[in-house]
């Protein structure tokens, strides 16, 4: 008998006899192999068909459609080379409905793409291309808003916290893609050309309040007060609240993908806003020193829950 089931038995939680294993399936390099197959065949499917056919305009958005529609029947099938075919050839599709839409205004053109990703999100069981239907989706959204860009940084911190804490029913990946577009965003506001200077603290701020809710989710009123003082403390410092918003859902929640996702994006805001030349050092040391003393309080108020 198994010793983990041994174990149970003797503790009196569960009884009779341990459930039959899993079969084990192709190993993960058979998966990896047949993936980039899959991909390297869907690449050459949209060079031919673009080549030969020379869809332009409504052409390509009509190809586009059935392509993507080819997709989502592909991601039903069991087999890992025409599931990644499927989902290499839905986004080829997407792409060239995208491009095919013919609005002459690029923001109109995204907010339309960004609605019509939600419908084929929701006709698939398939994780990743959930994630990325979703990611897509307020990335257009906050492509076609342009200088009101961070009304979707809020967006995608309130659907992480939907998923992930309010809502756990809903499926994940949804909390992932909008997880990955709220990072994505921040990066884009960071490092792009956005209209509006003050663009990057409205982001930051907006979700400090999403990390407010998690904090007093996870840890009451008190640990609601201490999020909404590193909130307003890194506020020159943009994208470090939606990094910790990530880790302390990922860690909360059990999703070591989510949290290494919120580690990764904190260290890239932390490097940029030490090396950046828009704050003095006297500024960088004062808002990190105050950042230090809060994250000492709180590891003082959870050890002192702890105890208690």
């Amino acid at each position: 008998m198994n010793p983990l089931w041994q174990q149970l038995v003797e503790a009196g939680l569960v009884t009779g006899d341990p459930p039959p294993p899993e079969p084990a399936g192709p190993a993960w390099y058979v998966h990896a192999l047949l993936g980039f197959a899959a991909w390297v065949a869907a690449l050459f499917l949209t060079i031919v068909l673009v080549a030969f056919f020379r869809f332009e305009g409504g052409g390509l958005g009509i190809a586009g459609a059935f392509a993507c529609a080819a997709g989502l029947l592909l991601l039903r099938s069991q087999s890992p080379f025409l599931t990644q075919l499927g989902l290499a050839a839905s986004i080829a599709g997407q792409a060239g409905m995208l491009f095919g839409l013919g609005f002459r205004d690029f923001n109109r053109t995204a907010a339309v793409m960004a609605a019509i990703l939600i419908l084929p999100s929701l006709l698939t069981t398939n994780p990743i291309y959930r994630a990325w239907c979703t990611g897509a989706s307020i990335l257009l959204l906050a492509s076609a808003l342009e200088q009101w860009s961070p009304l979707t940084i809020a967006l995608a911190a309130a659907l992480v916290t939907l998923v992930f804490l309010i809502q756990p029913q809903i499926p994940r990946a949804y909390g992932y893609g909008a997880a990955i577009a709220l990072v994505a965003i921040d990066l884009f506001t960071h490092f792009g050309r956005n209209p509006h200077p003050q663009a990057p603290y409205a982001g930051g701020l907006l979700a400090g309040l999403a990390l407010v809710y998690t904090a007093h989710h996870f840890f009451d009123t008190k640990g609601a007060i201490y999020a909404a003082l590193i909130s307003l403390i890194l506020i020159p410092a943009p994208g470090v609240a939606a990094a910790l918003l990530i880790i302390l859902i990922g860690f909360g929640c059990a999703a070591p993908t989510l949290t290494g996702l919120g580690i990764a994006a904190g260290l890239v805001y932390l490097s940029h806003f030490y090396y950046s030349l828009s704050f003095t050092l006297l500024t960088k040391s004062i808002v990190l020193l105050a950042t230090g003393l809060a994250l000492l309080a709180l590891r003082w108020f959870l050890f002192r829950k702890e105890k208690a």
